[in-house]
């Protein structure tokens, strides 16, 4: 009798001790969750937009850059925002833009290789459904067009190419109706199946559509097999900060996220700066389930940053 009591609470004891080693197991769990959960962020890569004024850049200044960006942001790839602007070739495949491009990869970085860039899509794209759809063919065919001068040099770097960007910047105001968004994305698919490499491209907002319409846009690009990056507009102010809690709420976690670290100045043309230091170290205390892009290079707040604003 008495060894049936003591077997008895000997079974008490260790299930007491199970239960207690489950809920310490069940606690050291959580913490690791919520720690990981407000980890702060890392930049998964960074925009460089070449400009000609950066043909001065030395190597030196160059590698500098690339360390001081990867220490900092953790970035690991960079967008190349395109190859060719307009007529600007920037020395083409044997000049100092694809000496920037080997620097970028000595320093181990990835490249997403921007292709052409038209000076006006912004005026041209921002048309009725069919100028805007015999524009569209045009623009694609010389994105694929320079996407062939470039096939040579990209199988050569082929253990850095993360992809291709096309730098067709798509927004709610440009593709405001049903019809035009499924005629951008047979271009898209038809390019899609010539390019042999990743397909990467950005969207931005203006407000002109909910943010589960834009959620299904996106869905319906990234079923294409396009990867899709988001501009989170704080540098444009297109949508205020309540706004945009909306939109990015509903992006699903595989959509990227462009972290604009710039600020606009009110005028034309086009002038931005830098943020202050304080306000850029602060997006790295946020927190996302999001891959982060930073944009740019050109703004990061370092004091030897040797791309210039202007001229």
């Amino acid at each position: 009798m008495a060894a049936h009591n003591r077997k008895q609470q000997l079974h008490r004891q260790w299930r007491f001790i199970y239960l207690a080693l489950f809920s310490l197991f069940l606690s050291i769990v959580l913490a690791i969750v919520l720690m990981l959960d407000n980890e702060p962020m890392n930049a998964r890569g960074i925009f460089y937009q070449p400009l000609n004024r950066d043909s001065q850049v030395s190597t030196s200044e160059w590698q500098q850059l690339m360390k001081q960006t990867a220490d900092i942001t953790g970035a690991e790839d960079i967008v190349v925002q395109w190859n060719q602007y307009g007529d600007a070739t920037f020395g083409g495949q044997n000049g100092w833009f694809t000496n920037s491009l080997e620097i970028f990869q000595q320093a181990g970085f990835g490249i997403w290789l921007g292709l052409y860039s038209d000076p006006d899509y912004f005026k041209s794209v921002h048309a009725p459904a069919n100028i805007q759809n015999q524009y569209l063919s045009r623009y694609f065919a010389e994105l694929f067009e320079n996407y062939q001068v470039w096939t040579s040099w990209i199988g050569n770097n082929q253990d850095y190419i993360r992809g291709v960007y096309i730098p067709a910047e798509l927004s709610d105001y440009d593709f405001d109706t049903i019809t035009k968004r499924e005629v951008l994305n047979s271009h898209l698919a038809r390019l899609q199946k010539t390019i042999t490499e990743s397909m990467m491209i950005s969207v931005y907002f203006s407000g002109k559509m909910s943010p589960e319409q834009t959620h299904q846009w996106i869905n319906s690009i990234e079923d294409l097999g396009i990867k899709v990056m988001v501009q989170d507009g704080r540098g444009t102010q297109l949508l205020d900060n309540s706004m945009w809690q909306k939109y990015a709420q509903a992006l699903p976690c595989k959509v990227a996220v462009i972290r604009e670290i710039f600020i606009v100045e009110k005028g034309e043309p086009f002038s931005a700066q830098k943020m202050n230091k304080s306000d850029f170290y602060s997006i790295f205390e946020q927190s996302n389930c999001h891959d982060n892009y930073l944009f740019s290079l050109r703004y990061l707040p370092f004091e030897q940053n040797p791309l210039r604003l202007v001229d």
